[in-house]
């Protein structure tokens, strides 16, 4: 009897396989494709009123779907989104139960460019638009959730065209981000708690600001918060935060928010910043070249902080090692 029923489970199984991968040789058929290519992107040139174009669509396996020279205008005819490569993943089981659970999205060469006219009206204002009504008009109770996020060598601009663009510095209105690369891991993302893991995070900015790399885990819920393994690196900063938890159940206890009942236990060891690599954000650390060198123990409230240790060293002129008691900020 049980390996009847074993039987029958392996013919179940072998006919959905069957019946999927028919699916799948399908729609990798090229005429196929083009004909899926043809109506998505009168579809959605349609719905967001502006030129979409996709070059190519390759189906891989049951659940994971790849497009290729995949291009948006904005509403002046200029580039918003062009992407080499955009890949997307969704697990196929959750969605009998109203869940989609993106397990990865890939973006490849990508150019994004984002910009705030003289009106002071966002080139990308119709995408949140249309987003902002997709919302309104789905079921409250299904459930999205975002697994991991990958970029490789994408670019990333902001201009806002109502403000003079400052030269050979970092200026927040004229940004332009390239050889953007950044791995994210999310496991927890909701109204009350978060967890995620920044495996790695990398730019090169137009002022000259650069971060060879970023990368930490973080947790909270609505009372804790925990920060690990932080390591940020520049040109020769060395920059790492063992741990830093917080306790910020006292903060939002009534309807007034109290900073000064923020609760920290941060560690730091061997953290080292060379101040001018912040020299493209603050012109005037250029010619300080100098190693500042951090090792620490800090705890307590923002009104009342303490170091049992507190070791500094900045180049050759400050050694400084001591215990740090401060009140009454």
């Amino acid at each position: 009897m049980l390996r009847k029923i074993g039987h029958i489970i392996i013919v179940v199984f072998a006919v959905i396989l069957i019946l999927f991968g028919g699916i799948t040789l399908v729609l990798r058929n090229s005429a196929v494709q083009q004909r899926l290519i043809h109506s998505a992107t009168i579809f959605l040139s349609k719905e967001l009123q502006t030129e979409v174009t996709i070059g190519r669509v390759d189906w891989r396996l049951f659940n994971h779907v790849a497009l290729e020279q995949l291009y948006i205008a904005d509403r002046s005819t200029d580039t918003l989104l062009f992407a080499d490569q955009l890949e997307v993943g969704v697990r196929i089981f959750p969605l009998l139960r109203k869940e989609v659970i993106i397990s990865n999205i890939f973006w490849e060469n990508a150019v994004e460019k984002k910009k705030k006219n003289d009106d002071g009206e966002l080139n990308f204002q119709f995408l949140l638009d249309a987003f902002k009504k997709e919302k309104k008009e789905e079921e409250s109770n299904v459930r999205y959730e975002i697994k991991d996020v990958e970029l490789n060598n994408c670019s990333v601009s902001y201009d806002d065209f109502r403000k003079n663009h400052i030269s050979d510095k970092f200026d927040v209105n004229h940004l332009d981000f390239q050889q953007l690369n950044l791995a994210l891991e999310l496991g927890t993302l909701s109204k009350n708690e978060i967890d995620l893991q920044l495996k790695s995070l990398s730019f090169v900015e137009q002022s000259g600001l650069k971060l060879s790399d970023l990368s930490f885990s973080f947790v909270a819920d609505k009372t804790t918060a925990l920060l690990q393994n932080l390591s940020l690196r520049m040109p020769q900063t060395k920059f790492t935060i063992d741990s830093l938890r917080t306790d910020h159940s006292a903060v939002f206890a009534d309807s007034t928010i109290r900073w000064d009942s923020l609760y920290a236990d941060i560690y730091l060891s061997n953290s080292s910043v060379f101040l001018s690599d912040l020299s493209p954000v603050f012109p005037q650390l250029s010619s300080v070249d100098q190693q500042v060198l951090i090792t620490t123990h800090l705890s307590g409230i923002l009104s009342k902080i303490s170091a049992p240790y507190f070791y500094l060293n900045v180049g050759d002129v400050v050694r400084l090692r001591s215990s740090i008691k401060v009140a009454g900020l």
